[in-house]
């Protein structure tokens, strides 16, 4: 602890040097997919990571003390990087920047590894899909605090106080609705939970805060449209989440009629959940209630229909009043 005596102030030499770290890091950038945009987006001006001390990248493990494994990891390169972690001398560091670094993200299958953390120790997960520059400023900041802090503590609630024991059959812990968990299966070891409608944001409340379940990371959001397998009601909703304290995952299901296609918004649980919304509410015509901002993402607004359901024509063009007037004075000027 730093103490000020009438202009003199005095402090441990431990302080000292974990101060001098975390303002000189080095980082060695394993970059392997399109989230190596937002960590170049980071670096340039109007974002600065060099205000931090950690704007140097070296390409030498033997030079690097943080590692910042950015993209999708396959299973092909975990030798690699594993190798290249080993090199790094100590004291040494790892973020795993984005879904697929810190979980594998949406691809859950035989050749991506399902998170970093089951090859090498991870210091911070930098969550989104990709994360924002200002996501990535904030992972390096608490990074920083764990370096001044010679790791996290209870006091800086980077770590949970009491030991927690995550249940094999994590849908015990939501012996708290038994009236709103109307499914549950498993596949793959990922439980499937479908729940009531309306008590959607209590529940992912729940899933988020409690200490047994501490599934803080939204992974991914979707919605499938059941319409070809005659299925009632038509949309489903899906939820992915993840707990990094517990390296588990966890698939929320909400079920939604075709004739009242909405659903409570939870951007104040999870303020990355924004896009995603608004890409269902463009594709899938599903309206989310109280989003701040939801409108269209991917199609421009003059655009009819939703082009994700099924019944929507595959062939159907819909082009730009703009185009439109173009292509028809190049038709006329053709034909004259």
């Amino acid at each position: 602890m730093a103490a000020n005596y009438d202009g003199f102030l005095t402090t441990t030499f431990d302080n000292v040097v974990n101060w001098s770290r975390k303002f000189s890091l080095f980082q060695y950038p394993f970059v392997t997919a399109c989230c190596g945009m937002e960590y170049m987006a980071a670096a340039c001006s109007h974002y600065d990571i060099s205000r931090f001390g950690a704007e140097i990248p070296r390409f030498s493990p033997r030079q690097s003390d943080v590692l910042w494994v950015v993209g999708t990891i396959t299973h092909k390169m975990t030798p690699i990087l594993k190798t290249v972690y080993e090199q790094m001398a100590e004291p040494k560091w790892v973020i795993a920047f984005g879904a697929c670094a810190s979980s594998g993200g949406f691809y859950q299958n035989y050749s991506v590894l399902q998170g970093i953390d089951r090859l090498i120790p991870v210091d911070i997960y930098i969550a989104g899909c990709p994360p924002r520059p200002e996501a990535v400023l904030d992972g390096l900041m608490e990074l920083q605090d764990r370096i001044q802090n010679d790791g996290p503590t209870v006091e800086s609630k980077m770590i949970n106080p009491q030991a927690i024991r995550h249940q094999e059959a994590k849908i015990e812990q939501l012996d708290h609705f038994p009236k709103s968990i109307l499914e549950t299966h498993c596949h793959r070891g990922d439980e499937t939970v479908v729940v009531d409608r309306k008590e959607l944001l209590s529940i992912c409340e729940f899933l988020r805060d409690d200490e047994g379940c501490s599934y803080e990371m939204l992974v991914d959001l979707t919605a499938v449209d059941l319409l070809e397998q005659n299925r009632t009601p038509r949309f489903e909703m899906v939820y992915h989440f993840k707990s990094l304290r517990h390296g588990k995952r966890i698939r929320v299901k909400v079920r939604l009629d075709e004739q009242d296609c909405s659903i409570d918004s939870i951007y104040h649980l999870w303020k990355a959940v924004d896009w995603y919304e608004r890409e269902c509410f463009d594709m899938y015509g599903i309206h989310f209630n109280n989003h701040p901002d939801l409108r269209r993402i991917l199609m421009y607004d003059q655009f009819e229909g939703h082009p994700l359901r099924k019944d929507y024509p595959m062939d159907r063009q819909q082009p730009i009043e703009e185009l439109r007037e173009i292509e028809e004075r190049y038709h006329y000027q053709r034909d004259v």
